[in-house]
């Protein structure tokens, strides 16, 4: 009866001895996933936190690339309304030519009345 006690005894401090372990094991891995997870959040942090900043990047060069296209829109309208001004104005000093001309040979003709003569011959 004795060795069954002895038996028995050895067992359960078998099992004691084998739940320390597992437990022990148990607990060094949960601390290393822990220790994982808390450096893969840190990444994920770190990597949104970088994102972020580049969105924000993203935004102000876009608005600064929609200023550009506004100003350069407004150029272009004001580049438009010059080239009509000029065009205007062309057109006004081609007619101030060409009456310029017409006084010319109406001056020529009052002084020069032969010049008439000249000209109806050409």
């Amino acid at each position: 009866m004795n060795t069954y006690y002895y038996l028995l005894f050895t067992l359960l401090f078998l099992l004691v001895v084998i739940i320390f372990l597992m437990r022990s094991f148990f607990t060094k891995k949960i601390n290393f996933l822990d220790h994982n997870q808390s450096h893969r959040e840190h990444e994920l942090s770190t990597f949104q936190k970088q994102l972020q900043l580049l969105k924000e990047k993203d935004q102000n060069l876009q608005r600064e690339l929609d200023d550009e296209k506004s100003q350069l829109a407004l150029m272009a309208i004001s580049l438009t309304q010059k080239d009509a001004e000029i065009n205007a104005l062309l057109l006004i000093i081609d007619d101030l030519q060409t009456k310029n001309n017409q006084k010319e040979e109406e001056i020529i003709i009052e002084y020069f009345p032969e010049a008439k003569i000249t000209k109806l011959s050409l």
